[in-house]
C-alpha cells in the first residue's frame, strides 16, 4: 500500500467544465439551530481551474443551548498540488481562528486530498495538528497501528481506506488505519464512536451501487 499516492487522490480535475466543486453543510433542524452560516474562498492557482472553499457554520443545540462550529472543506487534488493544499490548510486556519473566537468547540471535516503514505509527510494533516485540532484515529504519518494519543473509544472498520476509486472490492489495510483522504478533526472533546462506513460481503466485496469514489465517514462527538 506505499506505493499508492497518485492513485488515491481524486480526480474531480476532470470535470474542468465545472468551475466550482461543491461543499455544504446539512444538519438536523429538529436538534440544531443554525446561529451563524458563511463560506471562503481557498487560495488556488490557474493550473488548478476550479474553485475550492471552506463552508462553515456556527450551530446551536437545542437541547442544551451549547454552540460550536462545524466546517466542510474539499481541497486541490493531485500529487502535484501538495504545496497549494498548504496554502489551503493555512487559510482554512486562519479563517477558523477568526470564527472561533478561541473557545468555540469545533469540527471540521473534508476530503483533504493527502494521506500518511505521501512522500515528504502529511504536510495538510501536520499544519491542523500543529494548530490544535485532534485526529481522534491518530492516524499518522507511516503508521501502521496508532499514534500516541489517538482517543476514540470505538472503532468500527477503520481498517478500510476512504478512497475506493469505484472498485468492486472495498480497500482496506491489514492493521488499525486504513488510507484515509477525508478526515474529522475536532478540538478536545469525547469522540465515542466513530465509522467508516461501508456495507460489503463475506469476499470483502461492496454491496449493491458504490455511491461515491470515497466512502463515508461519521463519527459520535460530545460537545465540551
Amino acid at each position: 500500500m506505499k506505493g499508492i499516492p497518485e492513485e488515491y487522490l481524486d480526480k474531480d480535475r476532470a470535470y474542468a467544465g465545472t468551475k466550482i466543486i461543491s461543499t455544504g453543510i446539512i444538519y438536523n433542524t429538529t436538534t440544531m439551530e443554525l446561529v451563524k452560516q458563511g463560506s471562503e474562498k481557498l487560495p488556488t492557482t490557474s493550473a488548478a481551474n476550479i474553485d475550492r472553499y471552506l463552508a462553515w457554520a456556527i450551530l446551536r443545540q437545542k437541547a442544551t443551548g451549547k454552540e460550536f462550529l462545524f466546517a466542510n472543506t474539499h481541497l486541490e487534488p493531485s500529487s502535484s498540488f501538495q504545496s497549494l493544499r498548504v496554502r489551503q490548510t493555512s487559510a482554512i486556519l486562519s479563517h477558523l481562528k477568526a470564527l472561533r473566537g478561541g473557545s468555540l468547540p469545533t469540527i471540521v471535516v473534508g476530503d483533504f486530498n493527502t494521506h500518511k503514505w505521501i512522500a515528504g509527510g502529511n504536510r495538510p494533516y501536520d499544519q491542523m495538528l500543529a494548530n490544535g485540532y485532534l485526529d481522534p484515529l491518530g492516524n499518522s504519518y507511516k503508521s501502521h497501528w496508532t499514534a500516541p494519543g489517538a482517543f476514540v473509544e470505538k472503532r468500527i472498520r477503520t481498517n478500510y481506506s476512504t478512497s475506493n476509486r469505484f472498485e468492486r472490492k472495498a480497500p482496506r489495510l491489514p492493521y488499525l488505519n486504513g488510507t484515509y483522504l477525508d478526515y474529522i478533526f475536532v478540538t478536545r472533546m469525547r469522540v465515542s464512536e466513530w465509522e467508516t462506513v461501508v456495507k460489503v460481503d463475506a469476499r470483502g466485496n461492496f454491496v449493491g451501487l458504490i455511491p461515491s469514489d470515497h466512502n463515508m465517514i461519521r463519527a459520535t462527538v460530545w460537545l465540551p
